[in-house]
């Protein structure tokens, strides 16, 4: 068949000139039927966009309007375009020539009307189209041959014989030797590397000789055929049939020496072996997956295998003795006897294509001749023809499938490039082949993929052979698609096949399902689907944790095994069958679980519909809302506590008036007489009683203030005492409570208040152990010496002195099945509206915060016992935890006093005026402010209270600050939520006191705050 039929041809013109596509399309009428004219580069382009291939020739003129006709040639190479190309041009220069070609334009044509080249060019057509063809051709045929050469060295490899190959020119150089050699011969092959003549070793000494001679002398005998013995390791012997060949290049001259060897040892007698060889040989020909045969030296058949009846519908007996001439046609016979001519003229063989005419039509075999030498007779011709016509339609049929598949199909070069791509492929991205093909697919894929992407062609370029990944590739809106890859490498291609399918919408609806898995699964509400039998199907995390069981032991269970049959029976499942019937149920209940105490819950239950409107089961909520409980009823407590502590504050800025007169008083009583008069003891007995009430309503302020913590040096005793004072009054009378110490001083670096909680607290605790029948609280208090490694106490607490606290109680004691949670926040054994579950776990933390330890040992016969260690202050040398009075200093200026309580201004006034003061008194803070503005340096110091009608002692400060920025000024107070010291003082006041103020204390802070004011002109 000629490589160019003359009809049916097709070309494309590219010129702009009018007449010249005229004069071409007359003189390629005749021979190239289909002609595509185009005036410009753009439109070729735009048009073998869509069909890169559809024509056999391009025409273009050199000269072209925006493009000229080479870097037309190079941008469709680019495409990928491999039609084949001629250049014409119109002035002849051999430069542009010369870049033609070395570009790799098919050919070169000047057009001058001298040059004739109207008639040249039909004939240029034809021969460029059909070297093209030739070309394309070959290389699809030596690519077969190479295929089909890589499957027959597979198997030569996997032959039971042993396949010798070495070098004619170098003979100590081993090219192959097949596996089997050394499971025959018990020799490391790799010793034949080093030196050829190895196997020789093994050989029988009787048999030595006459082999050596006969591989020695290959070179000039072309062959040989030997039967001999080999000793292996354990004495016995095997016997081997060995044949060599010398094998010839297309030139003639040998360049390889091949021998083929079998173990023929279970013959008894060289007849046995020949024939048990010949039996093989038989079978071997007879299952070989293709057509085998031998000729004598003149070319006539002396053997067909049993695939020729097949291939041929022949009976193989009738073409013994022929040769191909008498049972072939002409054509073919004659290609076939030249090839057998060459092999046996040169002595070597030959693989090569065949084109054999059969029934069904042409087939393409792969056939290996070689020539096979008899001793004292001429070679004769052996073969093996392999049909790869199957191989050519499978690509077909591939291709088809290729096609046809929904799935995303393509192949991979090892570069990363895509080589090609199914139609699915770029229908789902929305690219043409050539955009997917022009880059690699590494720059499809999202930045974030990209490294998990190369990792898996990692994978496969180290042979694995199949890889599954997944990753998203941007389509051509720019949008990223999740796809499912399965990839497998064929390195010898240096291809990498895989077929990818869209995920997109189940890696989205998988997503969002593990979203809502994760949710359910983090909630610490009890989640579970009940069916009609009321048995859990499903539970979530949270449920499984609470009952402390994992998911398997829960689902099939019913849920009365976990509610209780009680509550079940008498409330759940009437709810249920409710439920059932469509509507959705909420409740709330106490709930009693097994183990555990009383706990509150909200139950919600929805019935579960479906697709076909029938209920199947119940999804049911549990929310524990018992801590939400305690909360609420804690945040109650506090805020009665704060009301307490309002009504507080207001009693005792209205007693701390009254104390401040009382005491103010007394003192003034004390100066006035002398120690020896009556008077004298009346006066300092009502200020020892004033003092009392005064410190009395301090604690009760220190109780209800709900203030920062302000650490300093505590006595102890002192503090335990204090708290002692308010308990007594509140414990029935059938509870003795006794308290005592080692000594006098038990100094801790604390707050007071916490003291007090924590006495507070663990009495009160004891106080409802004993209460129902009564009993004994103690309290001790002394020092003790922590040593390291005290195993006693924990390791994290610090070597040295502890002041330690025992509270005792003579009560029940505490059950060991909730002494492990009794510091726990919340956790109580008392009622409801009884306890908020906080009091312990407050006093663990105050006690960690101060360093210390707690710990606890309680048994039902000796009660409950709280030991509470904390770090013993020391007091520096030459200090003393108690402060000696404060002198009262005499002084002179004028004072303005305003407070609104009269009895109060009284004593102030006189007080001050017995030191040398000058003194004005006003009850109403305004007029005092109109009169400072008047005369703002008529006054030397301000004193005034912060409670007052109309105007507080704060505000007021700020207006005459106004006025007179270094005003001194001294503020007092009994109670007030709306001023701190620190608030006072950052406002430019100068001193800050609590009442009741004692007259000492005034005498120093208003001295003081003299001495360090300046002038009033100033």
């Amino acid at each position: 068949m000629p490589l160019v039929q003359e009809s049916g041809l097709s070309a494309l013109l590219i010129e702009d000139s009018f007449h010249e596509r005229i004069a071409i399309r007359r003189s390629l009428k005749k021979d190239v039927p289909t002609l595509l004219e185009c005036e410009s580069a753009e439109d070729a382009i735009r048009h073998l966009e869509q069909s890169p291939s559809e024509f056999d020739v391009i025409i273009a003129d050199f000269k072209l309007p925006g493009m000229d006709g080479l870097t037309l040639f190079r941008t469709l190479r680019q495409m990928q375009c491999i039609t084949p190309f001629i250049l014409l041009t119109g002035n002849g220069s051999e430069q542009i020539a010369i870049e033609a070609f070395k570009a790799g334009v098919n050919d070169y044509l000047v057009k001058a009307s001298e040059s004739g080249y109207l008639d040249l060019l039909p004939a240029l057509v034809i021969e460029v189209i059909k070297h093209h063809r030739l070309k394309i051709r070959t290389e699809l045929l030596e690519l077969s041959l190479k295929e089909a050469h890589e499957r027959f060295q597979q198997f030569m490899e996997h032959f039971q014989g042993i396949f010798w190959l070495t070098d004619f020119q170098e003979p100590q150089r081993l090219l192959y030797v097949s596996p089997t050699y050394e499971k025959i011969w018990e020799r490391p092959a790799f010793q034949l590397a080093r030196n050829p003549l190895d196997w020789l070793e093994a050989l029988h000494p009787k048999d030595l000789d006459r082999v050596r001679n006969a591989y020695l002398t290959l070179h000039t005998t072309g062959g040989y055929n030997e039967i001999y013995r080999i000793i292996q390791r354990d004495g016995s012997m095997r016997w081997i049939r060995e044949r060599g060949l010398i094998n010839h290049n297309q030139e003639g001259n040998p360049y390889r020496i091949s021998r083929l060897a079998e173990d023929i040892t279970d013959r008894t007698t060289m007849s046995e072996a020949l024939q048990a060889s010949e039996d093989r040989f038989a079978q071997f020909m007879a299952h070989l997956p293709g057509l085998a045969y031998m000729k004598d030296d003149q070319f006539r058949l002396m053997y067909l295998n049993p695939e020729f009846e097949q291939v041929f519908n022949i009976d193989p007996k009738n073409w013994i003795g022929k040769t191909v001439h008498d049972v072939l046609l002409p054509d073919t016979a004659a290609k076939l006897q030249h090839d057998d001519d060459w092999v046996l003229s040169h002595g070597q063989a030959l693989e090569k294509i065949e084109d054999i005419p059969l029934n069904d039509g042409l087939h393409q075999y792969l056939t290996c001749k070689f020539p096979i030498l008899q001793h004292d007779r001429s070679p004769i011709l052996g073969g093996v023809s392999i049909d790869v016509t199957g191989q050519f339609k499978a690509e077909t049929q591939r291709d088809h499938i290729f096609s046809l598949s929904l799935d995303l199909m393509c192949s991979i070069g090892i570069d990363g490039y895509l080589k090609k791509t199914n139609p699915a492929f770029e229908k789902l991205l929305g690219y043409t082949q050539e955009e997917l093909l022009s880059q690699p697919l590494i720059l499809f894929t999202h930045p974030d993929d990209r490294i998990s992407t190369q990792a898996a062609f990692h994978q496969l370029a180290e042979e694995k052979d199949v890889v599954d990944f997944q990753n998203r590739i941007r389509d051509i809106r720019g949008n990223y698609l999740w796809l499912e890859w399965r990839a497998t490498p064929q390195l010898q291609e240096k291809t990498i096949y895989a077929v990818a399918r869209d995920i997109t919408q189940r890696y989205h609806a998988t997503k969002a399902l593990r979203q809502y898995e994760q949710i359910l699964s983090t909630s610490s509400d009890f989640l579970c689907f009940l069916d009609e039998k009321n048995c859990l199907a499903a539970v979530n995390h949270g449920f499984c944790e609470y009952f402390n069981l994992p998911a398997r032991e829960i689902t099939g269970r019913h849920i009365r095994d976990f509610v209780g049959t009680d509550l079940f029976e008498s409330q759940l499942k009437s709810h249920l069958d409710d439920c059932r019937k469509g509507r959705v149920v909420c409740f709330h209940q106490h709930v009693t679980f097994p183990a555990e105490n009383v706990r509150f819950m909200e139950v919600k239950l929805n019935p579960y519909v479906e697709p076909d409107g029938t209920i199947s089961g119940v999804t049911a909520i549990w929310r524990d809302l018992t801590e939400q409980k305690r909360l609420e009823q804690h945040v109650r407590q506090t805020q009665k506590m704060e009301s307490i502590g309002t009504l507080a504050g207001g009693i005792a800025h209205d007693f701390n008036n009254i104390l401040m007169a009382i005491l103010g008083w007394a003192e003034m009583g004390t100066w006035k007489h002398p120690k020896g008069d009556p008077a004298y003891k009346y006066f300092e007995q009502i200020s020892i009683a004033g003092k009392r009430g005064r410190d009395l309503i301090q604690q009760i302020l220190t109780f209800s203030r709900q203030t920062e913590h302000h650490p300093r040096p505590v006595d102890l005793g002192q503090a335990i005492e204090e708290s002692l004072a308010l308990l007594r009054a509140t414990f029935p009378s059938n509870i003795e409570l006794c308290f005592g110490m080692q000594h006098n001083m038990n100094m801790v670096f604390a707050d007071p208040v916490q003291i007090h909680q924590i006495i507070m607290n663990l009495c009160s605790n004891a106080e409802h152990a004993l209460r129902p029948n009564g009993g004994t609280l103690t309290i001790d208090l002394h020092t003790i010496l922590i040593e390291k490694g005290d195993l006693q106490f924990p390791p994290t607490l610090n070597p040295g002195r502890y002041v330690q606290i025992v509270v005792s109680d003579s009560g029940p004691g505490i059950p060991d099945h909730i002494l492990s949670k009794i510091f726990d926040p919340f956790f109580t054994t008392k009622s409801i509206g009884e306890g908020t579950g906080m009091g312990l776990s407050v006093v663990h933390g105050i006690v960690e915060n101060l360093r210390g330890h707690i710990s606890v040992t309680t048994s039902s016969t000796d009660g409950t016992t709280f030991l509470i260690a904390i770090p013993e202050y020391q007091i520096p040398t030459g200090s003393s935890p108690h402060s000696k009075p404060s002198p009262v200093c005499p002084g002179n200026g004028h004072v303005l006093i305003v407070d609104d309580e009269v009895s109060i201004t009284e004593v102030l006034k006189e007080f001050l005026e017995h030191l040398g003061y000058t003194v004005t008194v006003r009850t109403n803070p305004l007029e005092a402010l109109e009169e400072i503005r008047e005369n703002p340096h008529r006054f030397d110091c301000l004193i005034t209270d912060q409670t007052m009608p109309t105007l507080g002692g704060d505000q007021l400060s700020r207006e005459i600050l106004k006025v007179r920025p270094a005003m001194p000024i001294i503020l007092c107070t009994g109670f007030s939520h709306t001023i701190e010291k620190e608030n006072a003082l950052e406002q430019g006041i100068s001193a800050f006191l609590y009442k009741p103020i004692l007259l000492d204390q005034l005498s120093q802070t208003l001295t003081h705050i003299l001495s360090h004011a300046k002038p009033k002109n100033s």
